[in-house]
């Protein structure tokens, strides 16, 4: 213990880890994290059934449930198991780092990087996949160098694994992956072409690893194609997807003023980086082997954004900006390593202090949303609603709260969304949640009375009436 507490590296990897797992002892969920909840109280074979029908391969809630299973289905347990792949990348990426770079300054930037900065922190305590995505594509690409300067049998195999567990964990990963391997297959060629050998095992153990999943995850395609939640491709979600990796915003949200420049400040700094190492490279014709890696670094976040909007634009919107979560390990390793390119201590400097700003900016809003967020105070009104109020029917306009928000939290209560059932006059109390984003003037004519308003996650901002003199007729579902 004494000889691990010695290095820094060490010290900053369990700090981090401890910040990260005192932000999971709370309920506050979101649909999706509620939707995984739900299906962690199913059996194994109707969870795997009900994933196939979903949009996402199995590998996440397998493992989740595993430890459901072992632990219980505890919301706290369940979020530490998102925390636990940020504490592995961070320790294999200070093993990497120091073996690839020889550099503890690359290693403590890229642990601060995917342990602090605010979609790094957000998703490591979230209910879903994304931190296991970034283990995995990272991992993938720390054994891609591994193999180009030495070339064992052992990276290759593992690099092999790492594709699979990728695959097997978020759809997009796959694309993630394909650039990851273009980027390590032409370098290998480039270097020498009797790698063609290695080229094809690789890509045939991966082929052959993701095989059993591949035609349901074809028929996944083909179902989200067919209806998805998501219409159109405009400007907002592309740069919703530019600033990803320094936003902490709720889903959707658009940032003001003041939060955009904790966010732009990053994202400018990182694009002049580019533009000056890009320039540097040139100038060295292509000689300076670290300024190449960076600007590989840029290529698979990039690449996967310019997919998934060319892939919304030809053929139907499916992508949002947390899909490139897998993909900014990469990115956040290239930009510890073009940091540590910069020859003046003083924009080094500024570069370290725009980044520092950026993760407090995410400690912030991370601490706000598990903690200062309503769900307590909203789950709060509902056990005391239970006492003062018959009835045990809920009806919302937001439908995530009515498919698994709600079903989750509030086993006692019926929930409803509106476009499934419509409001009758009738004797039958009910509670209405309404988005404080919509029209609510229809509900002056039925006899509303307002209760509550608050949030669930700071995600759900609605408010809840009391109507005494309605009931529902389900509609003719076509």
């Amino acid at each position: 213990m004494k000889k691990v507490l010695k290095d820094k590296l060490n010290i900053l990897i369990i700090f981090i880890s401890i910040f990260l797992i005192l932000l999971c002892f709370n309920r506050s969920l979101w649909g999706d994290e509620a939707w995984t909840a739900i299906i962690m109280k199913y059996d194994f074979k109707e969870m795997i059934r009900e994933i196939g029908q979903d949009v996402h391969p199995p590998l996440y809630f397998v493992l989740l449930k595993l430890i459901v299973t072992l632990f219980g289905q505890h919301i706290e347990i369940m979020k530490i198991m998102s925390v636990i792949p940020t504490i592995i990348l961070m320790a294999i990426g200070k093993k990497y780092i120091k073996h690839i770079f020889k550099s503890d300054f690359i290693a403590g930037v890229f642990i601060c990087l995917v342990g602090l900065m605010p979609s790094c922190m957000h998703m490591s305590v979230e209910l879903r996949m994304y931190s296991w995505s970034i283990l995995f594509v990272t991992w993938s690409a720390f054994l891609g160098c591994e193999i180009y300067l030495h070339g064992q049998r052992k990276d290759k195999l593992l690099f092999a694994l790492s594709g699979i567990l990728a695959a097997y964990t978020h759809n997009f990963n796959i694309i993630s992956e394909i650039f990851v391997y273009m980027i390590l297959f032409i370098a290998l060629l480039v270097k020498d072409k009797k790698y063609i050998k290695d080229i094809l095992i690789i890509s045939l153990i991966t082929i052959l690893g993701y095989l059993p999943w591949l035609f349901i995850s074809f028929k996944q395609v083909m179902n989200v194609n067919n209806d998805f939640w998501l219409w159109s491709v405009n400007f907002t979600d592309i740069a919703q997807m530019l600033i990803y990796p320094f936003n902490s915003l709720c889903h959707n949200e658009i940032p003001n003023l003041f939060v955009l420049i904790f966010i732009g400040l990053p994202l400018l700094m990182t694009s002049l980086l580019f533009i000056v190492v890009l320039k540097t490279t040139i100038n060295n014709h292509f000689k300076n082997q670290k300024a190449n890696f960076v600007l590989l670094c840029y290529i698979p976040m990039y690449g996967l954004m310019m997919f998934g909007v060319v892939y919304g634009l030809l053929i139907r919107p499916i992508f949002v900006a947390r899909y490139l979560h897998s993909t900014i390990g990469i990115f956040f390793l290239g930009l510890a390593v073009g940091i540590s390119l910069i020859k003046k201590n003083s924009l080094k400097n500024v570069a370290i202090i725009i980044l520092i700003c950026n993760m407090i900016y995410g400690c912030f809003f991370n601490i706000q949303r598990e903690y200062f967020n309503g769900t307590e105070d909203t789950l709060a009104f509902f056990e005391k609603a239970k006492k003062e109020y018959s009835t045990r029917t809920i009806v919302t306009d937001i439908f995530l709260l009515s498919t698994t928000v709600m079903p989750y939290y509030e086993t006692q209560y019926t929930t409803y969304s509106n476009t499934v059932y419509s409001l009758e006059q009738s004797n039958q109390p009910i509670f209405y949640i309404a988005d404080q984003k919509n029209d609510q003037s229809f509900l002056e004519n039925m006899n509303a009375k307002k209760l509550y308003s608050g949030n669930i996650d700071n995600e759900y901002f609605f408010d809840i009436y009391l109507i005494n003199n309605v009931e529902f007729s389900q509609k003719t579902i076509e």
